[in-house]
């Protein structure tokens, strides 16, 4: 961002912060740069972004997922002339972490959010739209894009850069996936986006670890949030699961990725349990006993040799990501912004943690982003 842009933005912050990540210091991560090199640069670009950005420091933020764009793009472009760079990358440098699809979406997320911060709401459309991209992104297969909420933040920037017609083409998406969200009214000059819970984990998952499942973060309750001011309460639309991104490709369940290849529910099964199966069904039908022993022998010792021949998985995450993210929009005029404060809900009915206020950042242009986060 450029000074004059820097000098322009003026941030308010109310009372308390909104920030609640439990280790903020972006320090060990910027450490980690230097002695883990370019196998984890870009797991450690989107740590540290993300400590950047919910501290309210946007150029740091801008920088870190600049780094890991230019590193993504070298693999992931829509563009033919880095397919083949992408065929080879799978084969030979997948040790270099790239990310999953919905981390890879979610750099893009942060990145528009930082141009929204500045005011530069063209850029920002670019960046959700790329981050759209990265979401169809599985393997060599194009499936559709369901991330409602890059669709969403494409039409807040065109909303705000007055391009109605693209704002609108941009809520057909939103709404073709989330038919009751309310939309944008004309008015509407201020964004409060609330982001809940811990981020999709990777566990390592069958013999020696072969492959890996996406399973929900854990330590939270909260899945709702609702916005707080003079004693009333307005609901924020729950716009994005973060844990069903990632555990989805186009609508589709994924079952396991092994060695980065997605295994989705229903697959058909590898031939040591094939063999181990058969052996079962033959026993089931009353067939020759050393028949079905020998199969399941033979079952049994494939599956060993497989998962002996796998490497172990990849479970490296980026950590400090949402479960889910809630958004609202309205005109500041009617809503007032010194005592707007966020309350974290399970299934409706209010949490333990106490309640928020929103970090209001006012961008060069006169329009407002107010930031929660409830861990």
């Amino acid at each position: 961002m450029s000074s004059k842009l820097l000098a322009g933005l003026l941030i308010l912050a109310q009372g308390a912060p909104a920030l609640a990540l439990a280790d903020a210091d972006p320090a060990p991560y910027l450490a980690k740069l230097d002695s883990e090199g370019d196998r984890n640069r870009v797991l450690n670009q989107m740590e540290i972004g993300t400590r950047y950005f919910w501290s309210q420091d946007f150029q740091g933020a801008g920088r870190s997922f600049d780094d890991c764009i230019q590193n993504i793009e070298l693999v992931f472009l829509n563009d033919p002339s880095v397919v083949k760079a992408r065929s080879l990358w799978y084969e030979e440098g997948a040790k270099t972490f790239k990310g999953e699809p919905y981390e890879r979406a979610m750099v893009y997320y942060y990145r528009g959010l930082v141009f929204l911060a500045q005011g530069d709401y063209e850029n920002a459309r670019a960046a959700f739209r790329q981050g759209t991209f990265q979401d169809a992104f599985a393997e060599e297969e194009q499936n559709q894009a369901d991330f409602a909420v890059l669709y969403f933040l494409e039409a807040w920037a065109s909303h705000l850069n007055g391009d109605k017609d693209l704002r609108d083409e941009a809520l057909a998406k939103v709404h073709a996936l989330r038919p009751d969200f309310p939309g944008i009214g004309e008015s509407d000059d201020t964004l409060a986006l609330v982001e809940t819970g811990t981020a999709p984990r990777k566990l390592g998952d069958g013999l020696d670890h072969s492959y890996f499942v996406f399973r929900r973060g854990k330590g939270f309750t909260e899945n709702r949030a609702e916005l707080v001011t003079a004693g009333e309460q307005l609901p924020l639309y729950a716009m994005e699961d973060v844990y069903r991104q990632a555990a989805t490709r186009g609508g589709r369940e994924i079952d396991q990725i092994i060695k980065g290849q997605v295994k989705f529910k229903r697959a058909a099964n590898d031939v040591g349990s094939t063999l181990t199966d058969t052996a079962q069904v033959v026993s089931a039908l009353g067939g020759d006993g050393t028949v079905s022993g020998a199969l399941a022998g033979v079952g049994a010792l494939a599956s060993i040799l497989s998962g002996k021949a796998k490497v172990k998985a990849d479970t490296r995450t980026w950590s400090s990501l949402p479960d889910r993210v809630h958004v609202s929009t309205f005109a500041s005029g009617k809503l007032g912004m010194q005592d707007l404060a966020v309350q974290f809900l399970t299934d409706g009915t209010p949490t333990d943690q106490p309640t928020q206020q929103l970090i209001t950042i006012k961008d060069p242009r006169g329009r407002q982003l107010a930031l929660a986060r409830s861990r």
